[in-house]
C-alpha cells in the first residue's frame, strides 16, 4: 500500500511537471503574399528595418546591382526612404542578395534567410528581383515594415506565371 502510494505521488509530481512547462514554441506562421510560398519554416520574432538598413550585393555583377536600385526605389515609393545600397558583407540589420546555384530552384526560384539579416539568394537574377517582391508584398503588411523570422524557399510550378478572371461568370 505504502509503494503504491509513493508511486502515485511521483507520478503526480512528474504530471504537475509537465502542465507547468510551456509545450507551444511560438513559431511565426507562413507570410501571406501572392503567390503563395512552397515552404516555410517559421522563427521567433521579427526583422524590422531602420534608416540604417542596407541592400548589401555580395559580388560585383552588373544584373545583381540593377536588381538592388530597383528594390530600393520600390521601398522609397511605398515606404517613403529609400535603401543605400552597397557592396561587401552583410552586417546586423542589412538586406543581402547573392546569387547562389541551386538546381531545386530553377530559374526563377529563390530562398530567403530572415535573421538579424535577411539574407536573399538566388541561382539567376530574376529569381532575387522575385524575392524582393515578395520581400515588398511582406513589409507592406504593417505600419513598422516588419518581417517574420524564418526561412523560405519559393519556385513557380510553371514556366509561365499568370492569372485568369472569367469576366462572363464573375463580374
Amino acid at each position: 500500500m505504502k509503494k503504491k502510494l509513493q508511486r502515485h505521488r511521483w507520478m503526480f509530481i512528474i504530471l504537475l511537471v509537465f502542465l507547468t512547462i510551456p509545450t507551444c514554441k511560438a513559431d511565426n506562421s507562413k507570410p501571406f503574399v501572392i503567390p503563395e510560398l512552397k515552404e516555410w519554416k517559421g522563427g521567433n520574432g521579427l526583422f524590422i528595418p531602420t534608416p540604417s538598413t542596407r541592400i548589401v550585393c555580395t559580388t560585383t555583377q552588373p544584373e545583381l546591382q540593377r536588381i538592388a536600385e530597383q528594390f530600393s526605389a520600390d521601398y522609397k515609393l511605398l515606404f517613403g526612404h529609400a535603401l543605400e545600397v552597397t557592396q561587401g558583407k552583410a552586417r546586423k540589420g542589412d538586406i543581402s542578395l547573392a546569387l547562389r546555384s541551386n538546381k531545386k530552384l530553377g530559374k526563377e526560384g529563390y530562398s530567403m534567410k530572415i535573421t538579424d539579416r535577411l539574407h536573399l539568394s538566388a541561382p539567376e537574377p530574376i529569381g532575387l528581383y522575385w524575392a524582393t517582391r515578395t520581400l515588398l508584398q511582406i513589409a507592406e503588411q504593417s505600419d513598422n515594415h516588419q518581417i517574420p523570422k524564418g526561412e523560405l524557399v519559393d519556385y513557380p510550378d510553371y514556366a509561365v506565371r499568370g492569372f485568369m478572371i472569367d469576366c462572363g461568370r464573375k463580374f
